[in-house]
């Protein structure tokens, strides 16, 4: 009976259709990538309107310097909420959006990644002198090729950040938690101690008793 019931309810949820607005999730100012994500829950058939994802893409490129984004790969999925009749009883949906238009074209590197010039010195020169040593000091610069993703380089620049402040992790910050456009990550340092980072937009530091 609770099986015919559940086929029942499944039947039910897969005709029904729902709206989703896309929202901003992350990215990388440095790298000129933007993060937006949706919710969906399980047997939700989603529909999302890609002309919203690229307006919100573009407001957030062009408070950055560029003038435009354009989506870049295929939105990946992962489970936010285990239970449910399939195991996963919500998904987060995400998908990346590349800055364009700084005036100086766009050169494909060897990562297949549209690589964009970064904003003009005289844009550089209006961030508070705090923002811009924070950015020297939690960004690191590759000095060759890297493969890899979004992802694992904001996982770097934590780890970073928490070097700077006098703990060396054992291994790779973890995430686990996202609020807003920030990423919370957690690492165990060689001393022992359990300690915090907070990424936003590609910026990492440590986190306080204040956040």
């Amino acid at each position: 009976m609770r099986m015919l019931l559940a086929l029942a309810l499944g039947a039910l949820l897969s005709g029904c259709a729902v709206t989703r607005d896309w929202s901003a999730s992350g990215g990388s100012r440095s790298d000129g990538v933007v993060r937006l994500a949706y919710d969906a829950r399980e047997l939700e058939t989603v529909r999302v309107d890609e002309a919203q994802a690229v307006r919100l893409a573009t407001q957030r490129c062009k408070s950055w310097g560029y003038t435009g984004a354009e989506a870049f790969g295929r939105a990946t999925r992962q489970c936010t909420q285990f239970g449910g009749f399939s195991g996963c009883a919500q998904w987060t949906v995400t998908k990346e959006y590349q800055c364009t238009g700084t005036g100086t074209g766009v050169e494909t590197i060897a990562t297949g990644r549209p690589a964009v010039s970064s904003p003009t010195a005289a844009q550089n020169a209006d961030l508070a002198p705090s923002r811009q040593s924070q950015d020297a000091r939690t960004i690191p610069v590759s000095t060759g090729t890297s493969s890899a993703g979004p992802e694992q380089q904001e996982a770097e620049r934590a780890r970073g950040a928490l070097a700077s402040s006098g703990c060396q992790p054992t291994k790779l910050p973890v995430r686990f938690k996202q609020q807003n456009d920030t990423n919370f990550y957690e690492a165990r340092c060689t001393d022992g101690r359990l300690v915090h980072a907070l990424c936003t937009f590609g910026d990492c530091r440590l986190r306080t008793r204040d956040d």
